[in-house]
């Protein structure tokens, strides 16, 4: 697909520069929320252990959380600037990753917050997803681009453990974090979504026209329009199958078979007859409604006295 023009590509990055200053204004917000319940966490009883350790994320959260806010806003902004296409190819590639344990419990905290994020604005993220799309030509949004919630809790959790802060610490407030993540972030793909609708990109959004047809779709589809057609050679007006038989015997008895019937609509209708053995007469029967056919003629598969033979095609 075509790179768009640098308008479309400029209202594109203007809508993340939009997202990404509603969602860094959550943060002091936030970060005065947790202050608050650890604060009140160290009012609680517990064993000389907890009540140290309640005290430590305490004073270290008042000593550290201006930098955790001032240092998610700062890799938030940075990761408006996506890689170019071959730079994603090349980093999508990659088919192992080694992890450190530090590195799989941060992305164990983000998909956590990730998933809740999704649940309460998946609408609003779905409409953005299309409208970008749309303006920068990309069949899908990139791994780090920073409308994916994911992304988005990555960078919160990093720089968390970055400040520092311990993630035992982040385990006590997490709730808080996600409560107030999940409603504020909400209004943020919202006013990206506004910004783009005022900007006349894709104001109206109809999902059935993006509903792709599934390969198992298809064939069922194909089955269904062969159920309606009856192939052979008989003549007449014929529509909908009725019914199919087929006949077999043995020695000394009668094989016969019974082909198509129908009517209404038009088609072809012909019959088949049984499989005969030794000293068996096999016969065939066709049947059809009246009128023309396409072949002019109609014609049915009939036995012939033989040993174990089918016998061979006869006029109707």
């Amino acid at each position: 697909m075509a790179a768009n023009n640098k308008n479309e590509l400029l209202l594109a990055r203007q809508a993340r520069e939009r997202f990404v200053g509603y969602a860094a204004r959550i943060l002091p917000e936030l970060a005065e929320g947790i202050k608050l319940k650890l604060s009140g966490l160290m009012d609680q009883a517990g064993n000389a252990r907890e009540m140290q350790d309640r005290r430590d994320a305490w004073l270290s959260f008042q000593e550290n959380q201006n930098i955790w806010v001032n240092a998610t806003v700062n890799a938030w902004k940075k990761a408006l600037t996506a890689p170019p296409p071959t730079t994603r190819l090349s980093l999508d590639s990659g088919k192992f990753e080694l992890m450190g344990n530090e590195v799989m419990e941060n992305k164990i905290l983000a998909s956590r917050l990730a998933l809740r994020l999704l649940d309460s604005a998946s609408w609003e993220l779905n409409d953005l997803r299309l409208r970008i799309q749309s303006l920068e030509g990309l069949s899908e949004l990139a791994k780090t681009d920073i409308f994916r919630p994911e992304v988005l809790s990555q960078h919160l959790v990093e720089q968390w453990t970055l400040a520092p802060l311990s993630r035992e610490s982040w385990l006590v407030v997490q709730d808080l974090i996600q409560q107030q993540m999940t409603e504020h972030l909400l209004e943020a793909y919202h006013a990206a979504n506004e910004y783009l609708i005022q900007q006349n990109v894709m104001v109206d959004i109809d999902l059935r026209a993006l509903v792709k047809r599934t390969p198992s779709a298809v064939v069922q589809a194909h089955a269904a329009s062969q159920d309606k057609t009856v192939s052979g050679d008989g003549p007449g007006d014929q529509g909908q199958l009725e019914g199919r038989h087929t006949g077999e015997g043995d020695g000394g008895s009668t094989g016969s078979g019974r082909g198509f019937r129908a009517s209404g609509g038009s088609s072809k209708g012909a019959g088949r007859g049984g499989a005969g053995h030794a000293g068996t007469e096999n016969s065939g029967l066709g049947y059809s409604g009246g009128g023309a056919s396409d072949s002019g003629g109609g014609g049915g598969w009939s036995g012939a006295p033989a040993a174990g033979k089918r016998g061979g095609r006869a006029a109707g």
